[in-house]
């Protein structure tokens, strides 16, 4: 196996850039997401370090997910508009039914409404209108957007003077053949260019967006080599930036809860192997075609029978639950227990759950072996989450061809195509098969990537692009 250098999106070898310097001044910084920090504001830490040497002062408009208090964040205000709630609701609607499974390069599952569409549009403006309003002043004024559920604010505040919007797209960009008969593509794609910047996890969704570019708005001029796009007065910049994770965080948190892991191998390791696989309950995961893949695997290995288990944990959908699929992983669970099972021991337990870090650090120390089977997918946190939390230099990550992960992780994973069983089967015996210097060796890789792309120095080299 070739030896890793360093990661493709970092401009230099890793001792050069693995911690990256904070040469700017930012005194105020507004962040506007769907999402917001939560409660215990660990989506935060990324910022932390700004917040501390530069004294920045945070605005965060979000729909949701936002503090009740910020004790440990006195730097930060929260704000969420005011809108009736059938309006949330329908652009809830409008992101689970349309734009996720659009940029996913789902075709088959899009739904569009155009009342939901419309909602969609209303908060996108309120969201933008309360930015503008109660933002953290400083010049020149900062706004960070987050994601395709508010794709639409920036054409709102960047014709204020002195505005720099900025947009970090966190889902995949499919190529334009998947979008080009969207009836709303090219007013959202026309809303992103009234940024300064936009950034993707992968070299692949930037190159598509600027294709998509092309193909739907054909009198904006593009520089593929330039990675730059010039619309009317305004030139936006493109940058592949994969997200990192907060390392330290992961690594503390794993010491705290190792005797829950203890607890969960004890309890559900008793086969010999724990697999384990944590989704959202999306059709994007790839969940049921992962268990089409492990009934090959005990078809085509009965003898592995008895001396494995296969846990899956599933969580609700981001904007909705998915009960037409909660149904069919169900269904597909029940029929490969009822065929494989050997007494007392059933191939498969799901776990239907949404587990706080301390539980998600126990798991990820459990389990030998983690599968992530997605058809599309920007980045795999969870597989970089596992990595850290990894107690040592073991544990195999069966990672798909179609995670935007494979950039950075794919010389340690062990790549599995997302659509074949047989895929999936082979990749599972190679992860029982391999031996304890080869499990090693391909962690120690990816732990030093992980290590390479913390979160803080994914935002501080962000932040610095944005501000040129």
């Amino acid at each position: 196996m070739a030896q890793a250098t360093h990661p493709p999106f970092l401009k230099s070898a890793p001792n050069q850039a693995a911690s990256a310097e904070i040469d700017f001044c930012l005194p105020a910084l507004n962040v506007i997401s769907y999402r917001g920090p939560g409660e215990k504001a660990s989506a935060s830490a990324s910022l932390e370090p700004i917040v501390k040497r530069l004294n920045t002062k945070v605005s965060w408009f979000a729909l949701t997910g936002q503090p009740r208090s910020a004790t440990r964040l006195s730097r930060f205000t929260f704000h969420t508009p005011a809108a009736a709630a059938v309006v949330f609701e329908q652009h809830a609607q409008f992101c689970a039914s349309y734009l996720s499974p659009l940029f996913h390069g789902m075709p088959e599952r899009v739904k569009f409404d155009p009342i939901a569409w419309k909602s969609f549009k209303q908060l996108n403006d309120l969201m933008a209108s309360d930015a503008l309003n109660m933002a953290s002043q400083s010049f020149p004024t900062l706004f960070w957007l987050h994601g395709y559920e508010l794709a639409l604010v920036a054409p709102v505040i960047s014709v204020q003077a002195g505005v720099i919007a900025c947009h970090f797209w966190h889902s995949p960009w499919p190529s334009p053949s998947y979008l080009l008969n969207s009836p709303v593509i090219g007013e959202l794609v026309e809303a992103m260019l009234t940024n300064k910047l936009i950034g993707f996890q992968t070299s692949e969704y930037a190159t598509n967006f600027l294709t998509t570019v092309q193909e739907v708005l054909p009198r904006a001029q593009v520089d593929v080599l330039k990675m730059s796009i010039k619309l009317g007065r305004v030139t936006t910049r493109v940058v592949v930036m994969p997200f990192g994770i907060d390392g330290k965080f992961w690594q503390d948190n794993a010491k705290r809860s190792r005797p829950l892991a203890h607890v969960l191998a004890k309890k559900y390791n008793s086969s010999g192997h724990l697999v384990l696989g944590i989704d959202r309950l999306d059709a994007s995961k790839g969940i049921v075609q992962k268990l089409d893949g492990l009934e090959e695997f005990l078809k085509t290995n009965p003898s592995w029978r008895k001396r494995f288990q296969y846990v899956q944990l599933t969580h609700a959908s981001e904007h909705e639950g998915n009960n037409d699929y909660l149904v069919e992983l169900t269904e597909r669970i029940a029929k490969v227990n009822a065929q494989h099972s050997v007494g007392a021991w059933q191939p498969i337990i799901h776990l239907k759950s949404t587990l706080d870090k301390a539980e998600l650090s126990a798991w990820y120390q459990a389990a030998d072996i983690l599968t992530v089977n997605s058809f599309v997918e920007a980045l795999s946190l969870v597989a970089k989450e596992y990595i850290a939390c990894r107690p040592n230099d073991e544990g195999v990550l069966l990672l798909s061809r179609g995670s935007g992960s494979v950039s950075e992780l794919g010389q340690g994973a062990v790549l599995i195509d997302p659509a074949s069983q047989e895929s999936f089967a082979a990749g599972l015996l190679q992860a029982f098969s391999m031996s304890k210097e080869e499990r090693r060796h391909r962690m120690q890789l990816m732990k030093r990537v992980v290590g390479w792309n913390s979160l803080q120095d994914w935002a501080i080299r962000f932040l610095r692009e944005a501000l040129i």
